[in-house]
């Protein structure tokens, strides 16, 4: 099992955290999210344990601006929430991990997890 702790934004909260050693921790870059990190330093994210995956959550975000916050933030993983398709995630693969996130309903189509 793998444990994943996101939403995160008080630098405070982040080092405390990172104490307790979770496999990833997700930093959310969509706007419209109450958890949004706005003004998030790089530089909280450079002490973290190397063995923490720091992940970027994006919602439809432009492919050059996850590659420019991948790199300022140098994160280890990526996690993709909205329509992003399968041609779209693997620009990303052999530079991050990628986590496709699915919203799950009873319409949901499970024939698009086989792409």
């Amino acid at each position: 099992m793998k444990i994943k702790v996101c939403g995160l934004r008080n630098p405070e909260n982040i080092n405390e955290l990172g104490a307790l050693d979770p496999d990833y921790m997700g930093f959310i870059f969509y706007r419209q999210s109450p958890r949004f990190v706005a003004d998030l330093q790089a530089k909280t994210l450079a002490i973290l344990p190397k063995n923490i995956y720091k992940t970027g959550v994006f919602v439809n975000e432009d492919a050059e601006e996850i590659i420019r916050l991948i790199s300022a933030y140098n994160f280890d993983a990526i996690q993709l929430h909205g329509s992003e398709s399968p041609e779209f995630c693997n620009l990303f693969i052999g530079k991050v991990t990628v986590i496709r996130a699915f919203g799950i309903d009873e319409n949901f189509d499970f024939g698009l997890l086989s792409d």
